[in-house]
């Protein structure tokens, strides 16, 4: 039987993000880890969690079918991301992999959630994790250690990312 993980929104970041910075003990090489901030480092020590108690996205007996099925389509998406950030990041899967389960989380907030300043708040986490991505990408190959097609996809993804912020922006005005 599987098992049911949500996850708050505010901690959307936090779960995509976390494990993209490489873990404190793989540095890359020449990189005595001087860069990086002690908040960096601490950090990237954090453990993921998914809180049991977040009722947001959890069926409940008053939801109407479509409700049902919104609720359904994000606790999918959000149990689809681990396991996909975990391939890209141990080079199983092409970072491309990562961004469609991505986007498609976010496309399944936004349809549940229509308020403007929610959809905003979700397409700016978006972007922010688009960013890190791109950083990330673009170091590891700038290294030798990454793809430049996977560098060119957080680029295009972040750019996107961007322009769907740009426009959520001047709808809500």
């Amino acid at each position: 039987m599987y098992k049911i993980y949500c996850i708050s929104p505010l901690l959307f970041v936090q779960v995509l993000l976390a494990p993209m910075m490489l873990p404190q003990d793989q540095t890359l090489p020449g990189d005595s880890g001087q860069n990086r901030s002690q908040a960096d480092k601490q950090d990237e020590n954090q453990p993921v969690t998914f809180p049991a108690n977040d009722q947001v996205y959890r069926e409940n007996a008053n939801d109407d079918i479509e409700t049902k099925l919104m609720k359904e389509k994000i606790r999918a998406a959000f149990m689809e991301i681990q396991p996909k950030k975990r391939r890209v990041l141990e080079g199983q899967d092409s970072v491309v992999f990562l961004f469609e389960s991505q986007k498609r989380l976010i496309d399944a907030l936004l349809e549940f959630h229509k308020e403007p300043a929610k959809v905003i708040s979700f397409l700016e986490l978006n972007v922010e994790i688009a960013k890190q991505m791109e950083a990330h990408k673009k170091l590891r190959y700038e290294r030798g250690m990454g793809r430049l097609d996977d560098y060119a996809m957080a680029k295009y993804f972040r750019a996107d990312a961007e322009l769907r912020l740009l426009r959520a922006k001047k709808r809500s005005k």
